[in-house]
């Protein structure tokens, strides 16, 4: 089946981009939206109501605000669910931001993170073999398990597999000779000494990979000739055997042709000679289409040689998947215009409650967002990026795993890269090892775990600038020995120099605690505010950019009601998301006292070195 055929793969609940359908996406989103937004306000009103007639705060918030907020929350989900597209990408955030979002909304919300329902497993294959160019998941995965999702989230789900070949790849010390490599014909490669191969080269700036703030792009994927190479006797036999099943059938097709009157390799009209008359003209026909059938076979059989060659390559890699195991990253179908349409709907509502509620600029947050997202559907990107974050973490990767792609088998819509085992965050609590452990040791032990997220993110967006800008509890596993997983580099962010340097000087201002300092520093990173009191402006630092500062933007006395916010750098919304997705980690996981700000100050201070060592070290032109 090639990639041409088979477009009619639908994802479950999720409409096509058609006039019709988006048109019914739209009522029923101001429908349910609003209605949740109108029954807020009746509470408020009925609270007034109930304050009056004597209820005191506890039994207010006992009585009416727990049970609205239950039934809010469990609304939202439904909405996130039937609707899907970008409105669940919103649930999720929200599902992680314990710090303000009441606990029984948040509650259901955070079941958006790994209970969203998954395309059918048929469909499931039929994307996946349509992406691999029409061979079949048997000539790539020895297994997969269709049935059960490792995880399913707004854009796309990931299966967990095994790779044929994981056998031959269990001496990693023997070499593959220079310049041999593998491409499954699926827009991505590697080719031995040469690195990556591809249609899209233009994917290593930063539509690809990033930019390191030291120049080029380190070209952290599979190394090359003189260290990954497969063993020669395995390979040479590996090689003959397909050369010799491939030939086969070769030989079978040429010898079908010769019985047929045909040369071998002959696909056009025979010659007819003056004797020829229906019956040779019926048996020519007969001979051309057995000669079309065999080569159809053989070249059917000759993929299926190379994805089980590609396979067994990506397994013999250094950074390949040792055993075999891999994490299968499938998109859903048609879910971009369906994602492009919702965000027009976000934003006329971020504008409302910029207005009415919010004393914030949201409105520009939805376009930095609206800008990225098409980003997000390209899974080669995401490869490319993914990789290059888990170079710049090799040195705390005793600490720290990012996975990487499995080369050969990377394309827009389809992903394999290394599984990488343990438990989501927000399940560590209910495993047994943890229910073992004391008050000390649990408080230990979630320090420790948190400390490692930070240092993680903190060292992404003020070393090299690129990060993860789309992370939720979902995306981060505890893996054995306390080493933390980051997962999913579909929107990740690529900082300026000039954005992360001046965010670097602010993550010194608040670890210095120098109000005019602190104030100095927010002007420089272009965050404009009205005019007040600089102790508010100070207070609203530590909110959006420390875990000690705490921000709530519907309370009425949030610093963001007292000092709106008139303008705020697109560049920096996704460090502001860091940022909150952190301290509500930090609330979930009961940590009140965590300075992110403190943890990050070596790498600002290591940033703004760096950048002054490069400056000193350029040639000054000739006087």
């Amino acid at each position: 089946m090639s990639r041409d055929q088979d477009q009619s793969v639908d994802r479950p609940g999720q409409p096509k981009a058609n006039f019709w359908q988006n048109s019914k996406r739209t009522v029923e989103f101001w429908r349910r939206c609003g209605g949740v937004y109108l029954a807020y306000k009746a509470a408020q009103a009925k609270q007034i109501y109930l304050k009056r007639r004597g209820w005191t705060p506890d039994k207010l918030q006992e009585r009416l605000w727990r049970p609205h907020h239950a039934w809010a929350g469990r609304e939202m989900h439904a909405i996130c669910i039937d609707l899907r597209g970008f409105y669940l990408k919103v649930g999720q955030f929200f599902g992680a931001r314990r710090d303000f979002i009441p606990e029984p909304m948040c509650k259901e919300l955070s079941k958006l993170h790994d209970q969203v329902p998954p395309m059918p497993p048929d469909q499931t294959r039929k994307v996946i073999e349509r992406e691999l160019g029409g061979v079949s998941l048997e000539d790539v995965f020895e297994w997969i398990n269709l049935e059960q999702p490792l995880g399913s989230a707004s854009i796309s789900q990931v299966h967990k597999a095994r790779l044929h070949g994981a056998d031959l790849a269990q001496d990693r010390t023997a070499d593959q000779p220079e310049g041999q490599g593998f491409c499954l014909g699926l827009g991505l490669g590697w080719r031995g000494g040469e690195g990556w191969s591809s249609e899209v080269e233009q994917c290593w700036r930063l539509s690809g990979a990033a930019p390191s703030s030291r120049g080029e792009p380190r070209r952290i994927p599979w190394r090359g000739a003189g260290r990954h190479k497969r063993r020669r006797a395995q390979s040479a036999a590996g090689a003959a055997a397909a050369h010799g099943s491939c030939s086969g059938h070769v030989d079978q097709a040429a010898a079908e042709a010769q019985t047929a009157g045909a040369s071998p390799g002959y696909a056009g009209p025979l010659p007819r000679t003056a004797h020829d008359g229906n019956s040779s003209s019926s048996s020519s026909s007969d001979a051309l289409d057995r000669v079309s059938e065999a080569q159809a076979a053989a070249g059917r059989l000759q993929q299926r040689q190379a994805a089980r060659a590609a396979a067994e390559a990506a397994c013999a890699s250094r950074e390949g998947p040792p055993d075999g195991i891999v994490a299968v990253k499938v998109q859903y179908p048609d879910a971009l215009p369906v994602m492009l349409e919702d965000l027009k709907h976000i934003r006329l509502a971020a504008k409302y409650l910029s207005r009415m509620e919010i004393n914030f600029d949201l409105v520009s947050a939805v376009d930095e967002l609206a800008g990225q997202i098409k980003l997000e559907f390209d899974f080669i990107r995401e490869a490319r990026i993914m990789d290059t974050i888990a170079g710049h973490l090799s040195d705390i990767r005793s600490r720290v795993e990012i996975p990487r792609s499995v080369p050969g088998f990377v394309t827009k819509q389809l992903l394999v890269m290394n599984y990488v085992e343990g438990v989501q965050i927000t399940r560590l609590g209910a495993q047994s090892r943890a229910q073992a452990l004391n008050a000390v040791q649990k408080r230990i032990a979630k320090r420790r775990v948190f400390s490692r997220i930070a240092e993680a993110y903190g060292r992404m967006m003020l070393l090299e600038g690129l990060f993860n800008a789309d992370g939720h509890p979902g995306n981060i596993l505890v893996m054995p020995g306390g080493r933390i997983g980051l997962l999913d580099y579909g929107q990740s962010k690529q900082l300026p120099d000039e954005s992360r340097l001046a965010f670097a000087e602010l993550v010194l201002a608040l670890r210095s605690g120098d109000n005019p300092r602190i104030s100095a520093a927010m002007y420089g990173l272009g965050v404009i505010t009205e005019k007040g009191a600089e102790a508010t402006r100070c207070k609203m630092a530590y909110g959006m950019f420390d875990t000690r500062g705490r921000i709530n933007p519907f309370d009425p006395n949030s610093p963001i009601k007292k000092m709106g916010v008139k303008k705020f750098p697109s560049d920096m919304f996704f460090v502001l998301r860091v940022v909150q997705l952190l301290r509500g980690l930090a609330s979930g996981m009961d940590i009140s006292d965590f300075s992110t700000c403190q943890q990050w100050a070596p790498f600002a201070e290591e940033a703004i070195n760096r950048h002054k060592k490069m400056h000193l070290d350029l040639p000054r032109p000739a006087a």
